[in-house]
């Protein structure tokens, strides 16, 4: 069974009490929670000291004289219990899947291998690294390293357009007939909630078929007015491919992307939405503009007018960031959102490349823009101004909307 601390803090997470836990060889188990509108790293140990009136000691196991440092073979029996195979696929690439633990909800577990103590993150809980001997450094399957882990728990539902406070022009590009849906941001700001929450919608209003291909498979679909089939790239789907040319041969209305990470995904889910199915997928991006421009740019690479099509198949771009909430232990959202189905003036943009003039456009608008969002926020007390200000590109602009209340 694992040790002491690696129980503990997978405990605290199947909790909802925090959000992400990372264990990483030679360092202490570190957890992110929100704490009075700010986010907070800490070691697992120190969570459980600063709010012990809230835990049965005798319940928990709590014990706190207990090894704090993480140790080569809990590691490798958190990756054995994704995979057997764990040693053969981390030499070369993360590793990513599922962990299910008894009387635990599902969690997201991913794997990665640092080969030398320079490339491995520092926690910042000020405690040393364990200098590892070399005769702990070989792995199994032949590669040295030391191994890290990042896990969250995935949801048990699907959340809904209106929980996730999606403006109203955004939202409704989910009743659209076809096209593609493009949710956008950096890693871990919540990008498959939101994706989610848009096939939820569909699944709730429109009857017929919806497949996903996920890798691995995050949020559970009831089946509501449609029928939701959900793939795991890897496991019972071979690629995005395969999943969407099934989707397309049982004419599903809809499709769930979880990640575009190749060129022929993008292609693939761009070709589904353009022949007429409802395609909702994440991709990273800095801005909103930002994305549209990498879409037009990688289809111009093959030989096509990407701009035009673009412009007459994406529905809309929605880049989004993950904010400290003022309600305890919880995240707040804001979004910047650019909707071209209907919108002359925007699709023109696209037409003409002119991204900084589409930046522009949607910046001014405030209800499109991550300024107009996040002061929102602000103004219903779900976030600290200054979490606020730390994600906008216009500070200025935003205390002049969080004072026009």
């Amino acid at each position: 069974m694992f040790a002491y601390h690696l129980q503990l803090a997978l405990r605290l997470l199947d909790s909802g009490q925090v959000f992400n836990v990372t264990f990483m060889e030679g360092q202490p188990v570190m957890l992110e929670t929100t704490e009075d509108g700010h986010a907070v790293t800490m070691e697992v140990l120190e969570y459980m000291q600063r709010n012990r009136q809230n835990f049965n000691a005798a319940e928990w196991g709590f014990a706190e004289g207990e090894e704090r440092i993480v140790r080569r073979e809990g590691m490798v029996e958190l990756a054995s219990m994704i995979t057997p195979s764990w040693s053969e696929i981390i030499g070369a690439k993360p590793l990513h899947g599922t962990l299910r633990m008894p009387g635990c909800n599902p969690m997201r577990c991913s794997f990665f291998l640092f080969t030398n103590d320079a490339n491995a993150p520092d926690t910042g809980s000020g405690h040393a690294k364990r200098i590892i001997p070399p005769e702990e450094q070989r792995l199994a399957s032949g590669y040295s390293g030391r191994l890290g882990c990042a896990v969250r728990i995935l949801p048990k539902a699907p959340m809904t357009l209106d929980a996730l406070r999606i403006n109203q022009l955004t939202r409704s590009v989910a009743d659209a007939k076809g096209g593609l849906v493009l949710i956008t941001g950096s890693p871990g700001v919540g990008k498959s909630t939101t994706a989610a929450a848009f096939i939820e919608h569909v699944d709730r209003t429109r009857s017929g078929t919806i497949v996903t291909a996920e890798s691995p498979v995050e949020v559970p679909f009831t089946s509501q007015s449609s029928v939701v089939t959900q793939r795991e790239v890897g496991v019972n789907v071979v690629s995005v491919s395969v999943a969407l040319r099934d989707a397309e041969r049982n004419f599903a209305h809809s499709a769930l992307v979880g990640e575009i990470q190749t060129h022929q995904d993008q292609l693939d889910t761009f070709n589904a939405a353009r022949h007429g199915m409802f395609v909702v997928t994440t991709a990273f991006s800095s801005r909103a503009a930002e994305a549209v421009k990498m879409l037009v740019t990688d289809l111009d690479r093959d030989g096509v007018d990407g701009a035009d099509l673009v412009s007459s198949t994406l529905q809309a771009v929605i880049h989004q960031v993950r904010l400290p909430s003022l309600s305890a232990g919880r995240w707040a959202f804001a979004y910047e959102s650019i909707v071209i189905s209907g919108q002359k003036e925007i699709a023109a943009l696209v037409r003409a490349r002119d991204w900084i003039g589409l930046q522009e456009t949607i910046t001014m608008d405030d209800s499109a823009s991550l300024n107009g969002s996040l002061a929102a926020l602000v103004r219903s007390k779900a976030v600290l101004l200054e979490s606020a200000m730390a994600h906008a590109y216009d500070k200025s602009g935003l205390s002049a909307l969080v004072g026009r209340a």
